[in-house]
């Protein structure tokens, strides 16, 4: 052990200063191991010292791993215990097995209780493996009664019992270990054994002891515990009820009376012996130390306010915090007294509010000065941070609704914060009261006008530029207005602009109300004067409002021919309004509403024309805002004249519109071109309605697919079959329309099929491209429609051919094959028809109807070269009947095709054959549609 001892005293020279402390330390543990570890026959003792080195290598690890563990704690670097420690967990289970090892290879050696201990120690500093117990109590038993090892494991069971709350067993230990007076921890002992003591409620013996320890240790025989003794003696006086044995203790022993008898004070304060308190706070100034009075008056009177708190001692603590504002505190003593104060008032300050009665609006009035009282002592205490407690005084005021009352203090609080800043920036908040105030005291008009210009002042004087400031700039003008103070109004202007340039509409507005004012006050210096601001640029006012301002008396002339007009003297109004829009010096502005004024009497005169001639040259003469004005007029007179069939006029009304508002109101305008449109289409003016639509659709962000059908209708409905055709390509109509192209083009396919084979083709052609699904229905129909064709021309290709001379045995295998061949091939038809194509399979009825008629007429028409007239005219009524059986065949599909049309109100100039009246339209030569339409056999009764 010395010669550890030796390296460690080594290390701590300059010669490894700037190494690494613990790579040192190991470094030499490692070095002596190596020393020890080379002799080969070792004896108990080296052994023992080998296990002394691993222990304090746990110790270094240890230390090591503790402040690593706690350099990441400060950083906020989670780990576990077990992780951190992971090493030192490691060293101590190699050490303890080592020193369990050298216990059993040498158990009667003298090293055993030694190293029993140590293991007690280790597991008891690194482990806690609850191992220390057995240990110590190994140490006891395999040392000598009077070693030293025997009582240092005695008096580390005692305090492993003082630890773990076993305090009679403690007793036990520590009534025998207190015998060794010799131990410079003799003290240590006697605290120890004290609180063990106190513990088993054997007071009285408690403080005697500890009073014996406070002696002992003053006297530089054992180590000097009396400031931790006199701690637990305090606690130990109050526990144990025995005060008065505690001051007097205190007075007779202490080294320092001061600190003893004050925290002797605050333990049986807190305990709730208030009499015995004030006693002893009464005793305490006695022992202020000179070189500390005034920090210790600060202390105790500190203390007072809490205990006369603790006592609800309300007035006490009132005079204890009026002391506080007058002596000498130190920076931390003054944020304590500050917080406490502030606390209390704090408390009182909720008494006050929840004790205010709404409805009859009473409150407190004492409460409210005294909370007032505090506020100030605050202020003194802490001056920095006046402007805050100014403000709080304000809101205890506002708390009970004396609104007029706390106005003062909000501003007072305000003006103070703006000279001293507090650390509460209360500036916010404090307009925030002056504002609220305002509104709820009762104030005379004047005073309210008052306080309202001191609020709007001090605010955009504070935040010039902030939101809430941007809405005061209109109010304080308009309050100045109210007075004609119309300087002020100007100043407020000119500040407004300066904070929020961007707000020039807002600007050019109260600059117009003002000019208004001016002009209903006649002040013409003063008009004038503004003139030339606005001649200047002033807030970039448009030319047309510096001549308007300037021609203000012009418009009075307006008044003269509205009234002409009114009398009935349109002409002589139109004329004087003409003469203002031809006249140079008059604004812009001035002639815009002379036109439009003469527009808007061409239109009671009914002539559209001549209205709409004027208003194009008097709209583009307005500003955007005065011409958005007009626009609900303009769309009034154009229904208008739509609902007196002027449909022209009307649509270029609409297109007005559109050509003057086409960027500024794109979502208004749809309907405004949609109109116009419609307006157009209803005279069928083709070309207009589609430059119409390709001038004004970009005055529009809406989706103009209604406009394109409606469109798109128009032009099918009406025929105008190639402006159709060039409108569905230019639009690309057929991906957005698809079905509906698609049944267009199928409608002027049928209606050009057998009549120009051209169009026919073409409109076969557009089908197919278009893709949609009655497109894709068509095609299929028509394929099987040609299908069926085909193995019609075969059958006809393959009629009864009669033999010369006329042979009834081979005639009648072929009069069987053809009847019998009929039937399939109808069945080619009705597969067709299944497709359920509505044209198609009519026409394929019309082919089923031919071919029956022709396999009829082919029979009944046969004519063999017999010459047995009896046999001949036999055989013409046997083909007779035959072909009749075949011809009834007609009346079913005949009837079908009537129930396919009246079923699906289908319409079809495909239909001949199969028409019930088709025999009677043949004769009245009716064609086609008219001569589908013409029959009325299709009518139900």
């Amino acid at each position: 052990m010395k010669f550890f001892l030796f390296l460690l005293i080594t290390f701590s020279t300059s010669a490894v200063a700037n190494e690494k402390r613990w790579s040192v330390l190991l470094k030499l543990i490692d070095e002596e191991e190596k020393t020890i570890s080379a002799v080969k026959k070792k004896d108990s003792g080296l052994k023992y010292r080998l296990f002394e080195l691993k222990t304090e290598r746990i110790k270094i690890w240890q230390k090591k791993e503790n402040e690593d563990y706690m350099d990441k704690s400060t950083k906020g670097i989670k780990i576990s215990r077990a992780k951190a420690f992971k090493n030192t967990r490691s060293l101590y289970k190699k050490t303890m097995e080592y020193g369990l090892k050298i216990v059993r290879q040498h158990p009667r050696s003298q090293i055993v209780p030694a190293t029993y201990y140590t293991l007690a120690l280790n597991s008891r500093d690194y482990a806690q493996d609850n191992r220390e117990y057995s240990y110590l109590q190994k140490a006891i038993k395999h040392s000598p009664r009077n070693s030293d090892i025997h009582y240092f494991a005695r008096t580390s069971l005692a305090e492993y019992y003082y630890n773990n709350k076993k305090y009679k067993k403690a007793v036990r230990l520590y009534e025998q270990i207190t015998k060794n007076k010799q131990d410079e921890w003799y003290t240590k002992n006697l605290y120890n054994y004290g609180w063990c003591l106190l513990k088993t409620h054997k007071f009285d013996k408690a403080i005697n002891t500890l009073e014996d320890a406070y002696r002992l240790s003053g006297t530089g025989n054992y180590i000097n515990f009396q400031d931790q003794i006199m701690v637990g003696l305090t606690s130990f006086y109050v526990m144990g009820k025995q005060i008065k044995r505690g001051k007097d203790f205190i007075l007779n022993e202490a080294q320092n009376k001061y600190e003893a008898l004050f925290k002797f004070t605050k333990k049986v304060s807190a305990k709730g012996h208030y009499e015995e308190s004030l006693d002893l706070l009464k005793l305490i100034p006695d022992y202020f130390d000179q070189k500390k009075e005034k920090e210790q008056l600060a202390e105790l009177t500190l203390f007072k306010f809490d205990f006369y708190k603790q006592f609800n001692q309300k007035e006490e603590m009132f005079k204890v915090a009026q002391k506080l504002n007058k002596i000498a505190l130190t920076k931390d003593q003054k944020e304590d007294a500050i917080h406490k104060i502030a606390t209390e008032v704090g408390d009182q300050q909720q008494i006050l509010k929840k004790g205010f009665d709404k409805h009859g609006l009473s409150y407190e009035i004492a409460l409210l000065r005294k909370v007032n009282h505090y506020f100030d002592i605050l202020a003194n205490i802490d001056p920095q941070n006046k402007s805050k407690y100014l403000y709080f005084k304000a809101e205890s005021h506002y708390s009970v609704q004396e609104f007029t009352m706390a106005l003062p203090f909000y501003k007072l609080a305000l003006e103070t914060h703006l000279k001293t800043p507090s650390e509460m920036d209360v500036k916010k908040k404090s307009m925030e009261g002056i504002f609220s105030c305002i509104e709820f005291a009762r104030l005379t008009k004047e005073n309210e006008l008052n306080e309202l210009e001191y609020a709007y002042l001090k605010h955009i004087e504070i935040w010039p530029k902030t939101k809430k400031s941007q809405q005061i700039y209109p109010k304080l003008f308009s309050l100045y207005l109210s007075k004609n103070q119309l300087d002020k109004t100007q100043k407020t202007i000119d500040q407004y602009i300066g904070s929020f340039k961007a707000d020039r509409k807002k600007q050019q507005e109260l600059f117009t109300v003002q000019l208004d004012k001016i002009i209903k006050m006649k002040d013409s210096n003063l008009l004038a004067d503004k003139i030339n601001l606005l001649k200047n640029g002033y807030l970039k006012f448009d030319q047309a409002t510096v001549l308007k301002t300037e021609k203000i008396l012009a418009t009075m002339l307006f008044n003269k021919y509205q009234e002409l007009n009114k009398n009935g003297e349109s002409k002589l109004a139109l004329n004087g309004y003409k003469k203002i829009f031809y006249t140079d010096k008059y604004p812009q502005a001035i002639k815009a509403d002379a036109a439009f004024n003469m527009g808007i009497i061409y239109v009671d005169l009914l002539e559209s024309k001549n209205a709409i001639k004027w208003f194009e040259k008097g709209l583009p003469l307005f500003t955007k805002e005065e011409k958005a004005k007009r626009r609900n007029y303009l769309e009034t007179i154009s229904l208008r004249a739509s609902l007196l069939q002027d449909l022209l006029n009307a649509a270029q009304l609409k297109k007005l519109v559109l050509q003057e508002f086409c960027k500024e109101t794109p979502k208004k305008n749809y309907q405004t071109l949609k109109q116009a449109i419609t307006f157009d289409l209803a005279n069928d003016y083709i070309a207009k309605s589609l430059h119409t639509f390709d001038t004004y659709k970009k005055c529009t962000n809406q989706d103009l697919t209604q406009i394109k059908e409606q469109i798109l209708d128009h032009l099918f409905i009406n025929g105008h079959e190639s402006k159709m055709i060039s409108f569905i390509n230019d639009h690309k109509l057929k991906t957005i329309f698809r079905d509906k192209v698609g049944q267009y083009y199928e409608q002027l396919y049928w209606k050009y099929r057998d009549s120009n084979k051209s169009l026919e083709l073409q409109y076969e052609s557009r089908i197919k491209r278009t893709k949609c699904q009655s497109c894709k229905l068509f095609v299929k129909a028509q394929k099987e429609y040609m299908k069926f064709v085909t193995h019609i021309k075969k059958y006809k290709n393959a009629y009864i051919r009669l033999n010369t001379p006329f042979n009834p045995q081979k005639f009648n295998p072929k009069l069987n094959k053809r009847i019998s061949s009929l039937k399939p091939l109808l069945d080619k038809g009705e597969k067709a028809i299944e497709i359920a194509h509505p044209e198609y399979s009519i026409l394929v009825f019309e082919k089923m109807v031919e071919i029956i008629e022709m396999s009829s007429n082919e029979i009944a028409e046969l004519n063999p070269n017999i010459e047995d007239k009896d046999f001949y005219q036999q055989f013409k009524n046997q083909m007779q009947m035959v072909a009749k059986n075949i011809a009834g065949q007609k009346m079913a599909i005949k009837t079908r095709v009537d129930n396919l049309i009246q079923e699906n109100n289908l319409y079809t100039a495909q239909q001949n054959k199969t028409h019930f009246a088709y025999d009677i339209l043949q004769i009245s030569d009716i064609r086609n549609p008219a001569s589908s339409m013409a029959s009325t056999l299709d009518i139900q009764e």
